[in-house]
């Protein structure tokens, strides 16, 4: 089993920001809770329009903003992870994945932590759930994508090159074989 945190091509991709300074909260979902019952869209802007665009329109690695194409190919991965909510944007529609999927699963003792950041992430896979897109309680700022043990018909990062999805890198982190 392995476990990546999602990189996101901001340098290489067009991506949102708040059109109000007052909204950038929107853009940071730290604390894994549900949010669709007072969900209110932030105003949102490209900062470089002429760079390419992805499938993923990332702000901040805390949150995983998609197009359509990008949520259909993915969609029973998201589905687990959290809640899709709505982001409009010039005519079309984008979803940011609030990631609630927020599991105890680090292994603090053998883990590098310095200053609350997990530079070295440990694992305990008896603590994984179904979801394959997961945060931990320690780490929210960082969406992790577990592979390995899945009941899905492919693993997340194979359905994102399956649906030739741009945007997006993995950095793997953990593996159980280490």
């Amino acid at each position: 089993m392995k476990v990546f945190r999602i990189q996101f091509g901001i340098n290489n991709y067009q991506y949102f920001l708040a059109d109000d300074a007052n909204d950038s909260v929107k853009l940071y979902m730290r604390d894994c809770q549900p949010l669709a019952d007072s969900w209110v869209p932030p105003k949102v802007f490209v900062q470089y329009p002429r760079a390419k665009k992805s499938d993923f329109f990332q702000s901040n690695s805390s949150i995983l903003i998609v197009n359509e194409k990008a949520r259909d190919a993915l969609n029973s991965h998201l589905a687990f992870a959290g809640e899709l909510l709505p982001l409009p944007y010039n005519d079309e529609m984008y979803f940011i994945l609030n990631v609630t999927e927020c599991i105890d699963a680090l292994d603090r003792e053998r883990s590098e932590i310095q200053f609350g950041d997990v530079r070295r992430p440990v694992f305990r896979p008896d603590r994984f759930t179904e979801s394959t897109l997961f945060k931990v309680p320690e780490d929210d700022l960082r969406i992790y994508v577990r592979e390995g043990e899945s009941d899905f018909d492919m693993e997340f990062r194979q359905a994102v090159e399956a649906a030739g999805l741009q945007g997006l890198r993995f950095v793997e982190v953990w593996s159980d074989e280490q």
